[in-house]
């Protein structure tokens, strides 16, 4: 069963297929360079996971997509827009691609109530932020003279402002156009050292505008919460752009690794929208193992040739959108031009595609003719085995059988002769069903025969006197 819809349900659907793959084998690629090349900075491993995300989003764009000529080039075809079937009315093709199936809308719904509860949750979880910002209060002045210090150490033009709240439990940075740094009031019970570490890693987050970027990464995780590999690329870049503000803490501060990692244990584990916020503290304890880990070998990023072409190609291949599509044909050169006399035949050119037409005509009443023999020589057996049947009958009754065995025979020989029945006439009915079709096919062939007539008859008169 199929109904009229718009094509862009094709679209979408299409659209979600081809991302998915396309972003697989992007993702796939980032984390096989991301375990085998361990010496990259954690900077540039953030921003290629940024990058297989925004694959993902970039699929649903209407961008124009760039053809990449791989596939094997396609056989000519006959250029007839109808098909001929056996088990099926002629439909035109142009009129079978305005149908959608059922199966296609429902996929699309499931995919859009998925992305609206998606987009619920995380429009709850902004909503529960705002109160906590209005809530809070200035840090002391003594913190602020840090802030300051740290935000220059940093190369912000403006400190974010920084302030204490008693309803987070971890500092966090909120905001993505006027961003906020909120401390838990409990870490207020850090030694100061500590204290600027954890402000310092938050103003990190503000100078390297991860609010701003985080957002990709978490669209691209609602708009395929389906597809595992999408959750896989934001958790890679949260976790690689926490490693990229350690190091940056640990490069602005001077500090060493075992004092910072002191200080993230101290924070310990806080679960928290990263589209939203950017914490110091880990969201599971998994993850915050392996930031202590990543703390022994951090390293920034350096500004050299290869890691500037390394992040060109990459990025060249995430936004120009491609497709896989077929090899077009060369044509032939075109056969130099020849003096013809008034007798001399038409040009191969221009009887090619008629006889070839003429071959197929021929070959499809062939088919039909041998399908209608067919069906004749059953018609005619299951005659000859009722024949059979009646005279057996008749022979059984000459003979004087009991009276019991005739009833048992009369009755075998009505149930065999109405199905008998039952299956001639089916037979028969589509036999005439299919000599219809085949009726007004030869209609068709036979108007098709004559415009290619005309056709030769209008090359011929066309040649040169």
């Amino acid at each position: 069963m199929a109904l009229v819809a718009d094509s862009w349900l094709w679209w979408v659907g299409g659209q979600l297929v081809t991302g998915s793959l396309q972003g697989a084998v992007i993702i796939g690629l980032v984390w096989l360079v991301c375990r085998r090349a361990t010496h990259i900075p954690a900077s540039v491993r953030a921003f290629l996971w940024w990058l297989a995300s925004l694959k993902l989003v970039v699929a649903l764009l209407p961008f124009p997509s760039v053809a990449v000529p791989l596939l094997p080039a396609p056989q000519i075809a006959t250029s007839s827009v109808w098909q001929l079937s056996t088990s099926s009315p002629l439909v035109p093709e142009s009129r079978a691609q305005e149908y959608i199936p059922l199966w296609l809308i429902a996929v699309i719904g499931v995919w859009l109530v998925g992305v609206a509860a998606q987009s619920f949750q995380l429009l709850a979880a902004y909503v529960s932020l705002r109160p906590a910002v209005r809530r809070s209060r200035p840090l002391a002045s003594d913190d602020g003279a840090i802030v300051d210090r740290l935000g220059r150490v940093l190369g912000l033009r403006t400190a974010p402002a920084v302030r204490v709240s008693d309803d987070v439990s971890t500092p966090l940075v909120v905001g993505v156009l006027r961003p906020t740094v909120l401390i838990p009031a409990s870490a207020m019970a850090l030694s100061p050292d500590e204290r600027a570490m954890a402000i310092c890693h938050e103003l990190a987050h503000v100078k390297r505008r991860d609010l701003m970027l985080g957002w990709i990464p978490a669209i691209a995780e609602r708009l395929f919460f389906f597809h595992p590999l999408a959750r896989l690329a934001a958790r890679e870049y949260v976790a690689e752009r926490e490693t990229a503000c350690d190091a940056l803490v640990l490069r602005v501060m001077g500090v060493a690794p075992r004092d910072y990692g002191e200080m993230l244990l101290r924070l310990g584990v806080a679960r928290l929208n990263p589209a939203l916020t950017a914490s110091g503290s880990s969201p599971s304890p998994s993850a915050l193992r392996r930031r202590l880990a990543m703390l022994q070998d951090v390293t920034v990023a350096r500004s050299h040739r290869g890691v500037i072409v390394f992040v060109a190609v990459a990025s060249a291949l995430v936004l120009v959108p491609f497709q896989i599509v077929a090899r077009t044909q060369t044509p032939a050169p075109p056969a130099p031009k020849a003096t013809q006399s008034k007798d001399a035949p038409a040009p191969a050119s221009a009887t090619k595609p008629a006889t070839i037409e003429k071959e197929q005509i021929e070959q499809a009443l062939a088919e039909q003719r041998a399908r209608d023999q067919r069906m004749e020589q059953a018609v005619r057996a299951l005659r000859a085995e009722f024949e059979a049947l009646l005279a057996r009958h008749e022979a059984l009754r000459e003979q004087g059988v009991s009276q019991k065995e005739r009833e048992q025979l009369e009755a075998f020989q009505r149930i065999k002769n109405e199905r008998t029945q039952q299956f001639l006439e089916s037979q028969l009915a589509a036999l005439k069903a299919e000599q219809e079709a085949l009726g007004q096919r030869s209609r068709q062939l036979s108007a098709q025969v004559e415009q290619i007539r005309k056709q030769l008859e209008a090359v011929r008169s066309a040649k040169p006197e």
